[in-house]
């Protein structure tokens, strides 16, 4: 359903300005019909027949149908993730208590995905008694084994279906098959769907001995008593695909008859008979000349009887022997035929469409092709539950109850919310749908983050960070702001869980001031982008003066950005939002702290490489550790010593730097640090004090700009 949703809220439409302001309006007022005795809390009008009024919707007029379509898509991604949210956050002791299950509750319910959860061991779940034993109710842990054996489940038969005996090695190391004896493999090939059956046919059709008792176990394990012989042949070859080889044909179908007649002794004269026949239905299914012929003496040097085999002729022409799996999928595709190119053809389509609503006809049959496909798989699903062997066991849908279930819901989920998310951004300017899409992000930062989810949060953080554009600040428009507003909003309230995503957050905020400074008339070539580090030509080893220089004015002034980013970069709210991020600092955690520590000095090393070759390099990041440092003075010293060797091997660094301003900038700054620090008493013994000089020993040692 994400999937789709995600799909839906991706395709570009191509609207207006006007046309997404209308449909807004529109949406709006749709959405407050009937809602009032909502709002006002009480309760609904009586189900009446004088309440029924039938009030069409109102027309839409110039609106592509697919847009709306992709709006609706994005609001059902951004209030999934609401309720996601919100059941994350949900304490255990708000939970209500979950009522121990009813007896009918009891009885088992059929799931959907029981064929592909195959335990290693089986006799695991059933006791002494031989009756199986029911999973514990909602218990994750429990449940992220199941998780767990879903996926080894998977991985091995993806490996069969490339290499098969790649593939049944893995299943053995797995315990999916519990011995290499080949009725146990043959077992676990009848039981499970999910193997490619045209690699188990060339297979189990192999003439190495360990193929073929695979393979004579495999059919040993099918039914055929008394069932008619076609029918039993498409039974058969149900369970495979047979291959284009005649050799392994005709092992299979020398097993087949042996089996047929086995369970079947007063069918045919002997097995030569249903072998040959066997043979013959196979050529049938392909070429239906010369059958009878092919067929004459082959009853124990007698003809079979013509009507029989008349009835097997009429039976295969009018119904070939097809997988099913083949047959659905074929179903599934909805082939339509090809319509003539021709230029009558084409005109007659032109005058056949006028008058007719294109887009409408379109969105119906999108959305019967749709429910054709859910029906289908449904059914397939429901017939493939059928033929789990451990459908006692697993087949129970329990009710979830624990919030720890959110973090593996959305780890195989995200990245379709992510792509539903960014393409919605990047196609419109709209404000609302933009606001939209930022809620989704942050949703999905803090639901990554409550649930150490790393990947989907570096992945939110950082399209996020990259939707900011204050990498290229001439193009900046008001939705970018919207993002990095909601970056900081991120920074606030997700601080202790950010981990290494808070270098995007540091850079963003770096670029915002060197943005704030172009937009009062800096010249943009004296404030290079912290992400571009100029060439080693611009970067030799030379010393420059001591004397900071001002930063030189720009000719065209603030007037080469948008007047409304530059009145927004120094607004109150931005400016206020940057300075809780680092005064906040002393309310983050000791793992957090660090990592911010340490995010904020690559900030500052990056600053420092991309402007160093300047009369005036940037400082900014290198000013913030200094602050971040008052502000987290009264922290244990346990965890200042943590944050020091962060420090201490940053102002290392910076402090053999070969421009002048940044060497006495840093060292001014560690002479500032160092006295606060000394007028704390130590006791005898400890070198916490002593730690805060060995900067000034490094950088007197190898520093040349500093001698």
């Amino acid at each position: 359903v994400i999937e789709q949703l995600s799909r839906y809220a991706s395709v570009p439409v191509v609207t207006s300005s006007s046309q997404q302001h209308q449909y807004q309006e529109q949406h709006v007022k749709m959405t407050s019909v009937g809602s009032e005795w909502h709002q006002r809390g009480t309760l609904p009008p009586s189900l009446t027949s004088a309440h029924i009024v039938p009030t069409p919707p109102p027309p839409m007029p110039h609106i592509p149908s697919e847009y709306g379509l992709k709006q609706q898509g994005l609001e059902c991604l951004v209030e999934m993730l609401r309720s996601l949210d919100n059941w994350a956050t949900q304490r255990t002791d708000e939970q209500p208590e979950v009522a121990m299950p009813s007896k009918s509750m009891d009885n088992s319910r059929e799931s959907l995905d029981t064929n592909v959860l195959v335990s290693p061991h089986p006799e695991a779940f059933e006791s002494a008694t031989g009756r199986s034993t029911p999973l514990p109710e909602d218990d994750p842990n429990q449940i992220e084994k199941v998780k767990q054996k879903k996926i080894a489940l998977t991985n091995a038969i993806q490996q069969f279906n490339w290499k098969p005996k790649r593939g049944i090695k893995a299943l053995l190391q797995e315990g999916f098959i519990r011995s290499e004896a080949p009725e146990d493999i043959a077992s676990f090939f009848l039981r499970t769907d999910h193997i490619d059956k045209a690699m188990l046919g060339e297979y189990l059709g192999e003439g190495e001995p360990e193929n073929i008792a695979i393979m004579h176990a495999f059919v040993d394990l099918m039914e055929f008593t008394k069932r008619r012989f076609v029918d039993s042949l498409r039974s058969f070859l149900q369970h495979f695909r047979l291959p284009g080889e005649a050799q392994k044909i005709d092992r299979f179908m020398l097993k087949f008859a042996e089996r047929y007649t086995t369970q079947n002794p007063n069918a045919f004269a002997n097995a030569d008979t249903a072998y040959v026949l066997a043979y013959s239905v196979i050529l049938l299914n392909t070429d239906q000349h010369n059958f009878v012929k092919n067929n004459r003496g082959i009853h124990d040097n007698q003809d079979l009887p013509a009507d029989y085999l008349g009835a097997i002729y009429e039976e295969i022409g009018s119904n070939e022997i097809v997988l099913d799996t083949e047959q659905e999928h074929a179903a599934n595709l909805a082939l339509q035929p090809t319509a003539p190119t021709g230029l009558a053809t084409r005109a007659g389509q032109v005058f056949a469409t006028v008058g007719r609503d294109i887009q409408g006809e379109k969105y119906a049959q999108a959305s019967e092709e749709m429910a054709n496909k859910t029906e289908q798989l449904y059914r397939s699903l429901i017939r493939a539950q059928r033929k789990t062997a451990i459908k006692d066991a697993l087949s129970r849908f329990i009710p979830a109850t624990s919030n720890q279930h959110v973090g593996s819901m959305f780890n195989v989920t995200w990245m379709s919310f992510l792509s539903g998310l960014s393409a919605p951004m990047q196609d419109t300017s709209n404000l609302d749908t933009i606001r939209l899409c930022m809620e989704g992000l942050k949703l999905s930062i803090r639901i990554s983050c409550a649930f150490d989810l790393e990947t989907p949060r570096v992945a939110f953080v950082t399209a996020l960070a990259k939707f900011t554009n204050l990498g290229n600040v001439r193009e900046m428009m008001p939705k970018n702001f919207e993002a990095l507003k909601a970056l900081l909003d991120v920074a606030l309230t997700e601080g202790n869980r950010l981990h290494g995503s808070w270098r995007d957050i540091l850079t963003c905020v770096s670029q915002l001031d060197r943005l704030q400074l172009l937009s009062d008339g800096v010249d943009e070539g004296s404030l290079p982008d912290v992400s571009r580090v100029p060439s080693s030509a611009d970067t030799s080893r030379r010393s420059m003066q001591s004397t900071r220089r001002a930063r030189p004015r720009s000719i065209n002034g603030p007037a080469a950005f948008r007047p409304e980013i530059a009145m927004e970069s120094r607004s109150a709210d931005i400016i206020r939002s940057v300075d809780w991020i680092f005064t906040n600092t002393a309310n983050l955690s000791h793992e957090a702290i660090i990592d911010f520590v340490r995010a904020l000095s690559e900030v500052s090393w990056q600053e420092i490489q991309s402007s160093g070759h300047t009369d005036s390099p940037r400082t900014y990041s290198l000013q913030k550790l200094v602050e971040i440092s008052y502000y987290n003075m009264t922290r244990v010293r346990i965890e200042w010593s943590k944050i020091w060797d962060v420090l201490g091997s940053h102002f290392n660094q910076v402090g053999c730097h070969h421009n002048t301003m940044v060497v006495f900038f840093a060292l001014d700054s560690l002479r500032q640090l160092s006295m606060r620090f000394m007028e704390i008493e130590e006791l005898p013994g400890f070198k916490f004090q002593k730690d805060f000089l060995k900067p000034f020993e490094h950088v007197m040692a190898n520093s040349t700009t500093a001698a």
